[in-house]
């Protein structure tokens, strides 16, 4: 792409990963739902702003957020669905139904220690049918999805808490 660039040729790039589109791109335009948003130069545009595009909205209010662990995060309503899934969005070895259950486990257990089964089946359940995970049932583990239901799964696992944003 870079000796294309060099030649003054002009790309489209398609792409989730921000850090790629300010090293590559010159201009970013923001496309939401299919609908234009906006173009703007890559040099002049802070990422903040950027993302506020690609939202539709503020981010946090504009609130700074001092995060130390993970805890924090999740307290702010700030929730991770990693680029590298494998190494840091999932319990590899662990089942489909673990990696969805795994954050609202600490709001749905008897007497603060127990798993309630019954809950964990019928949540990951509703998690796979309505976010479409391809999985042959609920107890494969998670690391022989596909990267993109892996990511599902992950979004499945927020879907319960009160998020202001998943990044």
């Amino acid at each position: 792409m870079a000796q294309l660039k060099a030649k003054g040729m002009s790309l489209i790039f398609v792409t989730h990963f921000l850090d790629q589109v300010y090293r590559i791109t010159d201009r970013i335009t923001v496309l939401r739902n299919g609908q234009f948003i906006a173009t703007r130069d890559t040099a002049t545009l802070p990422q903040i702003e950027l993302i506020k595009l690609m939202l539709g909205r503020e981010l946090l209010d504009g609130e700074v957020l001092k995060l130390h662990e993970p805890i924090d995060a999740i307290r702010a309503g700030v929730m991770l669905c990693p680029e590298d899934r494998k190494s840091e969005g999932i319990i590899p070895v662990h089942s489909v139904r673990d990696n969805i259950n795994i954050s609202a486990r600490r709001h749905n257990l008897t007497a603060g220690c127990l798993i309630k089964n019954q809950w964990e089946t019928r949540n990951a359940d509703s998690h796979i049918r309505s976010l479409n995970i391809k999985t042959p049932h609920a107890e494969q583990l998670i690391m022989n999805l596909s990267g993109g239901n892996k990511q599902k799964a992950i979004l499945g696992r927020w879907l319960l808490e009160e998020m202001k944003v998943i990044t």
